[in-house]
């Protein structure tokens, strides 16, 4: 089995080292990279794929064996024990009772030829009998960037009590001082992949279309009432709104993401809703010359159902995805909650802000009493004339109607199913099963020859 290491599971910050000797940079990535990383509280696990490994190797003599007498089998115990590490008691009378170890283990390779051997004729030393040989060991991981295999991949996974912008700001400044220190050298060490950077650009990207949709649905309010205090109200409303849904979300410790920001967006269109409502219920009292007060109380009772039933009717339809179950369900119910929170809050903004703004600051000019009506309402008056005029036309609309939505019906089934949505992934993984007898070599060309061939 062939599996590439993934960038789509636990791991979030990627790093590679390159452009150097692969001895020197595998002694940096073990010895000094790895630790310090590890040494963070904000990380969980470093892994290292495509280190150089190297392994000790032991050719006995046979011939000096049969000279001394010596059975191989006694050389090996002998290098098993020399390399060993036990307990052999505790000291009683010390707090906590400290345990005693005997280690015997080999550190260098002078030590393991220097490992003393018992014979007829006394001690020697198993260079005497063996060849002792560092070379580098069999490879069970491979990476490849542009072509060459002289390159290691450091792989960073984050505790699950840290987001991942503490983790990938922990890890650069780590980073920035190893640079500082002066450890690397003769080899570059350079981000790869970091998760963090793509869901903050997301993040922004939504931020600023967030912002954006709020500033047009303003300039389409003064576009339509064509007052402007009317629309530095309504204006009011949003952030004051937006407020009360960080509040709720603070309260559900929610966090600020994709998910999050996307059903906010969401709302900002339909937050105003309600407050553009009421705001036009008193705007047309006080232009049929109410006094102020008595304006407002009349606005808001004659447009208070209707609003509050448009707001519940939205809230039951967001319901239901917040009650799906499994990994969906959980997703999902950021979003409508969310959504929810936001649409509770913009009508409680819109019965108490709204109205009070309204009687203190919404002035109705002279003119303003006497306007005719627009092009678009005049000419909607006719074709609403024209529709209900005769039995003919209205039972013709509703047939037309009807056949509509015969029609999108039928298009259900034509509609592609899926739990999410197919979108641009900068990752592919694959695997490919081998057959037995395949050899290192062999193992190493067919991931080259595939990536060769799909990268053209």
């Amino acid at each position: 089995m062939v599996t590439p290491y993934s960038m789509n599971g636990t791991y979030e910050f990627y790093m590679d080292l390159s452009n150097g000797n692969k001895e020197t940079m595998s002694a940096f990535a073990r010895d000094v990279l790895e630790p310090r990383l590890k040494a963070l509280p904000e990380v969980r696990d470093v892994d290292l794929i495509g280190l150089l490994e190297k392994e000790i190797v032991i050719e006995l003599k046979k011939e000096k064996l049969d000279e001394l007498n010596i059975d191989a089998a006694q050389v090996v115990q002998t290098i098993q024990q020399s390399n060993a590490e036990s307990t052999i008691g505790t000291l009683t009378g010390e707090q906590n009772e400290p345990k005693l170890r005997w280690n015997t283990t080999v550190e260098t390779m002078e030590d393991l030829e220097n490992i003393t051997i018992q014979t007829m004729d006394g001690l020697i030393h198993l260079k005497e009998v063996a060849e002792v040989n560092e070379q580098p060991s069999e490879q069970t991981a491979g990476v490849w960037k542009n072509g060459t295999d002289d390159f290691i991949v450091v792989q960073i996974a984050r505790t699950a009590d840290v987001t991942q912008v503490e983790m990938a700001s922990a890890v650069r400044e780590e980073v920035e001082q190893i640079r500082t220190d002066g450890l690397i050298q003769d080899f570059e060490l350079e981000e790869i992949v970091a998760q963090v950077d793509y869901v903050s650009d997301s993040i922004n990207g939504v931020s600023e279309n967030v912002l954006i949709g709020g500033v047009l649905a303003l300039i389409i309010l003064l576009l339509f009432l064509r007052n402007f205090r009317a629309t530095i109200i309504i204006g009011l409303s949003i952030p004051i709104s937006i407020l009360l849904t960080f509040s709720a979300m603070w309260y559900f410790d929610y966090s600020f993401n994709m998910l999050s920001l996307v059903a906010l967006g969401l709302g900002i269109g339909m937050m105003v809703d309600a407050s553009i409502v009421i705001l036009e219920s008193i705007f047309r009292k006080k232009e049929q010359s109410v006094a102020n007060q008595e304006a407002v109380v009349q606005g808001i009772k004659e447009v208070a159902t209707a609003v509050i039933a448009s707001m519940l009717t939205t809230v039951v339809v967001f319901l239901p995805i917040g009650l799906l179950g499994g990994e969906a369900g959980k997703f999902m119910i950021i979003l409508a909650v969310v959504i929810i929170i936001t649409l509770v809050s913009s009508v409680l903004v819109s019965f108490t802000l709204i109205p009070t703004l309204a009687e203190n600051f919404l002035r109705v000019s002279e003119k303003a009493k006497q306007k005719k009506e627009g092009v678009v309402v005049s000419k909607y008056g006719r074709v609403l004339k024209w529709m209900t005029k005769k039995k003919r036309n209205r039972y013709s609309m509703i047939i037309l109607f009807f056949l509509v939505f015969a029609g999108s019906l039928s298009l259900i089934t034509k509609v592609p199913m899926t739990i999410m949505p197919d979108v641009f992934n900068r990752y592919a993984e694959i695997a490919v099963q081998l057959e037995s007898g395949v050899t290192p070599s062999e193992r190493e060309r067919l991931p080259l020859r595939l990536v060769s061939k799909w990268m053209r």
